[in-house]
């Protein structure tokens, strides 16, 4: 059959046959090999990243140590619960004072228990002017407490310049 074709035609279809061989290479071994290359060098790239983070971590181990002990001594409950939700209240009636805010009603919500720690819950309902507001908001976010707020709900009070608002507050004891 081949016999039959004259010089040109053996020519392209050499020339063809080898085209779609060298396609079949291509599809099947180069490109596979080159797309797994690339993806070795991106895994590559973001292990050095993590790893130049924890390097960074472990050169300032000592640093994050204190702060971790100072943190663990702000949170590190003496008491029972309900000692601890004593004196969260204690700790939030001062700063209501400190920033002129008149609480309306405070109740303790009790303790909420995750893998790791406790968290002492409070709500609170005061009334203040919008000065006295801003106030408390750095005093619960400056306090030695570390004093969280997890809800916030601000409303128009009974006089025109007051607000009326209900905070959930919640403070972790170790």
């Amino acid at each position: 059959m081949f016999e039959k074709l004259n010089r040109r035609e053996k020519r392209l279809g050499l020339f063809a046959s080898a085209f779609i061989l060298l396609l079949i290479l291509h599809f099947a071994i180069v490109k596979p090999f080159f797309s797994r290359i690339h993806a070795l060098r991106d895994a590559i790239q973001s292990q050095s990243i993590l790893l130049a983070k924890y390097n960074r971590v472990m050169h300032h181990q000592d640093l994050i140590q204190k702060i971790y002990g100072d943190y663990i001594g702000r949170v590190q409950g003496e008491g029972t619960v309900q000692e601890e939700i004593s004196k969260f209240l204690q700790e939030v009636d001062l700063l209501c004072q400190r920033s002129e805010v008149r609480i309306i009603d405070m109740k303790p919500l009790g303790a909420k228990e995750d893998a790791f720690f406790k968290k002492v819950r409070l709500e609170i309902e005061v009334d203040a002017q919008q000065t006295s507001l801003g106030k408390f908001l750095f005093e619960l976010k400056t306090s030695q407490a570390m004093i969280q707020v997890d809800h916030v709900r601000i409303t128009a009070g009974v006089r025109g310049e007051d607000l009326k608002c209900h905070f959930i507050l919640s403070r972790i004891v170790a």
